[in-house]
């Protein structure tokens, strides 16, 4: 009798889908609720308030190249059209944001100092965001968070393609 009961119980289980959409979403609403509050509550002097911006980047030649360069030496920041990244957890960012343990499975892409793409140049200081002062229609940089383990698509890994855990042999 208790096999009928059990194989009842999965048949009906079986065909309800996974929640983890709205699971992950739940997750991340609450570490970023607990990180801002917490952060700015235990300290203050660490944070920058919300108006802060990075002064402006001024260089002398900001516009791209009058043909296509022949040579690296040549190629101008301007120049730069597609960024992409391959790496490790660093590339990543995992856990870089994090101010608490149930931060550390979240990849942080979109602040990598390599391919980041958060904001711009003013919010947050990456090497994308440096070339989009020079190329605002830069393609590549990684717009978006993700966690680990969890598949997710070039709309929000952009061209940073590194793998947390991932070296080579």
């Amino acid at each position: 009798m208790q096999w009928l009961l059990i194989a009842v119980v999965t048949c009906m289980l079986a065909p309800c889908p996974a929640r983890g959409g709205v699971w992950l979403w739940e997750y991340e609403e609450g570490i970023r609720h607990y990180s801002e509050e917490a952060l700015r509550k235990e300290f203050p002097e660490k944070t920058r308030p919300d108006s802060f911006k990075h002064p402006l980047f001024h260089c002398p030649d900001m516009s791209p190249s009058p043909s296509i360069p022949t040579s690296v030496d040549l190629v101008k920041a301007a120049d730069i059209r597609v960024i992409a990244a391959l790496g490790d957890s660093l590339t990543t960012a995992i856990g870089a944001n994090a101010t608490n343990v149930l931060g550390i499975p979240i990849e942080f892409r979109h602040v990598s100092w390599s391919i980041g793409g958060h904001g711009s140049f003013e919010d947050v200081i990456t090497l994308a965001n440096i070339i989009r002062l020079f190329n605002p229609t830069l393609i590549g940089p990684a717009p978006k968070k993700t966690v680990h383990g969890t598949p997710a698509p070039l709309s929000e890994t952009g061209f940073n393609l590194a793998v947390t855990g991932h070296n080579t042999l």
